[in-house]
C-alpha cells in the first residue's frame, strides 16, 4: 500500500535545507560582503524569532520596502518560517500610495530601509502596522 508522507519544501525550509547540504558554501554577496548558508540560516532564524516575539503568527502579513539589500532575502526567507506572508513593496511608493496597499494587504510588520524611513513615519499613523523594524547597514 502506498503511503504519501508530506515533505514540506517551501521557502520557509528552503535555505536550512540548503545548510544541511552545504553550509559553508557562499549563499549571497552583496557589496563585498559573504555569508555562507549557515551564516544566512542564522540570521533568517533570528528575524524569524524577532517576527514571532513581535506577536507575528501564521497568516499575517510582512511588508519588506527599500533599495536591494540582503534584508529582502532574510526578511522574504524569516517570515515563510513563521507561516507569513511576505508582502514586498515599490520603492517609489508615495504615502498615500504606501497607505493604500500596506493597509489593504493588512500587513501587521513592516520592515524599511534608511532610505524610507522618513516615508514610514510620514504615514505611520495611517498604517495598519503594529511592529516596524529598520535595516541600517550593509552586513546587518
Amino acid at each position: 500500500m502506498y503511503e504519501h508522507t508530506a515533505v514540506d519544501v517551501g521557502l520557509g525550509t528552503m535555505i536550512g535545507t540548503r545548510t544541511k547540504l552545504t553550509p559553508n558554501r557562499a549563499a549571497l554577496t552583496f557589496e563585498g560582503s559573504t555569508w555562507t548558508y549557515a551564516e544566512f540560516l542564522e540570521r533568517i532564524d533570528r528575524f524569524a524569532g524577532a517576527l514571532i516575539a513581535g506577536g507575528v503568527a501564521k497568516g499575517d502579513r510582512v511588508a519588506y520596502i527599500g533599495l536591494n539589500h540582503p534584508a529582502f532575502f532574510v526578511t522574504l526567507f524569516a517570515a515563510s518560517r513563521v507561516g507569513a506572508t511576505f508582502v514586498p513593496l515599490n520603492f517609489r511608493l508615495t504615502g498615500p500610495e504606501l497607505t493604500f496597499i500596506v493597509g489593504d494587504a493588512g500587513a501587521t510588520v513592516m520592515v524599511a530601509d534608511a532610505m524610507h524611513k522618513d516615508l514610514i513615519d510620514s504615514v505611520r499613523d495611517d498604517l495598519p502596522c503594529n511592529r516596524y523594524f529598520g535595516v541600517e547597514a550593509a552586513g546587518e
